[in-house]
């Protein structure tokens, strides 16, 4: 897989947090970002997988409403 570098500047503080973890755990720094922004964007996409469904809950329920009112109608006897 193609990587690209890039360039970010964070809190001195949490930079501290991450070699002390990144250290502790044996891996780059890079390694620790790449799979944070990963759990990120899998976390994303479930989220707007959720509200997708929710839309489509709303929209399915107003519909089988729709359906529901026209289904009480009758046709007139002949």
């Amino acid at each position: 897989m193609q990587k690209e570098r890039i360039s970010i500047t964070i809190q001195k503080d949490l930079c501290n947090e991450i070699h002390r973890y990144t250290k502790a755990k044996n891996i780059s720094r890079s390694e620790f970002i790449e799979q944070v922004l990963l759990n990120w964007e899998k976390e994303y996409k479930r989220q707007q997988m959720i509200e997708g469904y929710k839309m489509m809950a709303k929209e399915n329920s107003k519909i089988a409403q729709d359906f529901s009112a026209l289904s009480q109608e009758s046709w007139p006897d002949e």
